[in-house]
């Protein structure tokens, strides 16, 4: 993956007026102000639809000083940048209409897998929120401890590696879709693969793996829930809007 390294910009002092985002949970949000918290969520356009939407739908792009476009996840790369839908289909859309060349209005390069390559980023941005939320005390791991933590009703949030047999797995999430009304059940995609989980966790051979309600483990979901709504259709991607508002209203106290 050709993706070239550039220097985070630098912090400044925002103005009463100016909204603040925050990029902490890998979902764009405003962090409210001392004076206003109704404040609207920034809206941007896509360059491929020309779309207006919230910047927790869209992906940001940025030209790096060799004159390649460089995919911008976290939001903290310098220079101007250009937003396409959070779609593998739509980053191809933009790549065959060569809309990237005609945001910049110059002839720019262009990986022909740069929707393979943030695939791949988003994937790692999501593997390490896991880690964090790990180290923060937050993820259980293994078959029995997994099923005694769902059965003491502390699991918010399940994750079966793709190499979970159908029996265990089956076990797990009954036990699991009993044990609470709000809850995240993520096992049914098994997008990481046990290697990966093991890694973010510092265990080894992980297959089962079980998340405590938290910060860090919200986080995670969060970044998971864009790398997986990063494959799906338009209309898959109207039901992610029901699920950005809820986890506005929850920060917003409503």
């Amino acid at each position: 993956m050709a993706v070239t390294d550039m220097a985070p910009m630098r912090k400044k002092k925002y103005s009463d007026d100016e909204p603040i985002l925050d990029f902490s949970g890998e979902e764009p949000h405003l962090i409210e102000s001392r004076e206003e918290s109704g404040r609207s969520p920034p809206v941007r356009t896509c360059v491929v639809k020309r779309e207006k939407k919230e910047k927790s739908f869209l992906l940001r792009f940025v030209l790096s000083p060799q004159n390649e476009i460089v995919p911008d996840i976290k939001g903290t790369l310098p220079g101007r940048g250009v937003w396409v839908s959070a779609r593998k289909n739509a980053i191809e859309d933009a790549i065959k209409r060569r809309a990237f060349q005609r945001a910049y209005k110059k002839d720019i390069r262009v990986s022909t897998d740069l929707a393979g390559d943030v695939e791949h980023l988003l994937r790692r941005s999501a593997l390490e929120r896991l880690s964090i939320a790990n180290k923060a005390g937050l993820v259980v791991t293994g078959f029995v401890k997994v099923g005694e933590s769902i059965r003491r009703r502390e699991i918010f949030a399940l994750l079966h590696a793709a190499e979970a047999a159908i029996d265990g797995q089956t076990k797990l999430d009954r036990k699991f879709a009993a044990s609470l009304t709000e809850q995240d059940h993520i096992s049914n995609r098994n997008r990481f693969t046990s290697a990966e989980i093991s890694l973010a966790t510092g265990s080894v051979n992980v297959i089962h793996a079980g998340l405590k309600d938290g910060g860090a483990s919200r986080a995670f979901l969060r970044a998971f829930h864009r790398l997986n709504d990063y494959s799906t259709t338009e209309a898959g991607h109207a039901g992610r809007g029901a699920r950005v508002e809820n986890e506005r209203n929850e920060r917003n106290g409503q």
